[in-house]
């Protein structure tokens, strides 16, 4: 707010008035230059009125907007702070920023920016009728979008273009932990069993996924030295960004999954024709164990693509009149396979990479009539031996 007050200072004059006002910090000095103007008016809230007026004005001339909006700003953060979030956070804001954010509330002034515009905005996005028939969309879409508004908008506090964040006022929609939908058994058999004659690559790619699960970047991160072929060992070090480069794992930790014989002949047998392979692209005998177990077709030294993956079961799955498989589904599997057989919570936790083992009682939560059967016969067993005999 505007420093008003009667000028001259010693002898006022009436209707005169001297407005201090503020300019904001300036980014190039990190100072908060003000600046001193003369206003004519009949009364100190006219004065106070035109002083906030020219104010606004002067701040918007410093940032080459003359009537900046919430697009402006928005641009200019995510254009400003291009580490604030990792590689597909970033990929994913940007792709909801574009979609959902700008389209709807890309036009409003800043100067008349308010909570109701948010509110709003939410509401919109909880009742739209989407093209498949359902109603508004999920509350992590939601709530990835009020984020983006709510970063924005503080890095507008920041830069003196908003005096407040109007988010802070607008609850995060309430989001419901689901149970993990598990394709069926069936479908990823059949998939495997069609891959392995048509797509070794993907065919194991899928089968570690099943074994470890691990998360798709992480299978398409692993290097040869990740294996270690004595102790039966797959080391997960690494996930992979947008552009396909090693990045920390998203728990940024470093895990050590155990596997049978199975699954390190496999990975033998790959290891073979990947060297094979490679002699024939180089005409080397150089093969490196730095090298991917998945690599790019068009280079060696880069991993493929997740999404190729994905693409290739999606396609596969279609083709063969198959339910709904997908990569992510391989997780889901192994974690549920190892809670079913009675792995204890810590070891099922170290093997997925989760940080906290909490979330799997939040997330697979959930039972199966055979684990129900035998609860039940165990809990009888154990009542039975402290039950006295009743006379009757």
């Amino acid at each position: 707010m505007p420093n008003v007050r009667p000028y001259p200072h010693k002898h006022p004059k009436p209707g005169m008035w001297q407005a201090r006002i503020s300019l904001g910090r300036d980014p190039e000095t990190g100072k908060y230059p003000q600046k001193s103007i003369i206003l004519e008016a009949p009364t100190i809230e006219e004065a106070k009125a035109e002083a906030i007026r020219l104010q606004r004005q002067m701040r918007n001339d410093r940032t080459g907007h003359p009537n900046p909006t919430l697009g402006d700003l928005i641009e200019q953060w995510f254009t400003a702070n291009p580490n604030d979030n990792e590689g597909w956070t970033r990929k994913g804001y940007q792709q909801k920023k574009d979609t959902h954010v700008l389209p709807r509330l890309g036009h409003v002034l800043l100067r008349d920016l308010h909570a109701g515009h948010i509110e709003d905005f939410k509401r919109e996005m909880e009742q739209t009728e989407r093209d498949d028939g359902t109603t508004g969309y999920a509350a992590s879409t939601i709530n990835e979008c009020l984020s983006i508004l709510s970063q924005a908008c503080a890095y507008g506090v920041r830069r003196r273009l908003l005096v407040a964040n109007p988010t802070r006022e607008v609850p995060r929609s309430k989001m419901e932990t689901k149970q993990p939908e598990l394709p069926p058994d069936e479908a990823v058999a059949t998939l495997l069993a069609e891959f392995a004659k048509t797509n070794y690559e993907v065919f194991l790619v899928m089968a570690l996924g099943v074994v470890t699960g691990s998360r798709l970047s992480e299978l398409c991160a692993l290097r040869w030295v990740d294996i270690d072929f004595d102790r039966q060992i797959i080391h997960i070090r690494h996930g992979l960004d947008p552009d396909r480069n090693l990045k920390d794992t998203k728990t940024h930790s470093i895990r050590a999954v155990n596997v049978g014989e199975g699954t390190m002949k496999l990975l033998n047998d790959w290891r073979t024709e990947s060297m094979d392979r490679f002699v024939e692209l180089t005409g080397s005998n150089d093969f490196d164990d730095e090298w991917f177990l998945f690599p790019s077709e068009t280079d060696l030294s880069k991993p493929r693509r997740p999404d190729g993956v994905s693409t290739a079961i999606l396609r596969k799955r279609k083709a063969l009149g198959l339910p709904r498989v997908w990569i992510h589904g391989t997780r889901h599997i192994a974690t549920s396979k190892l809670i079913n057989a009675g792995v204890d919570p810590r070891t099922v936790a170290d093997r997925m990479g989760w940080a906290d083992p909490s979330l799997m009682y939040k997330v697979y939560a959930h039972s199966d009539d055979n684990n129900r059967t035998n609860a039940g016969d165990l809990a009888e067993a154990s009542a039975a031996a402290l039950m006295p005999t009743p006379e009757r």
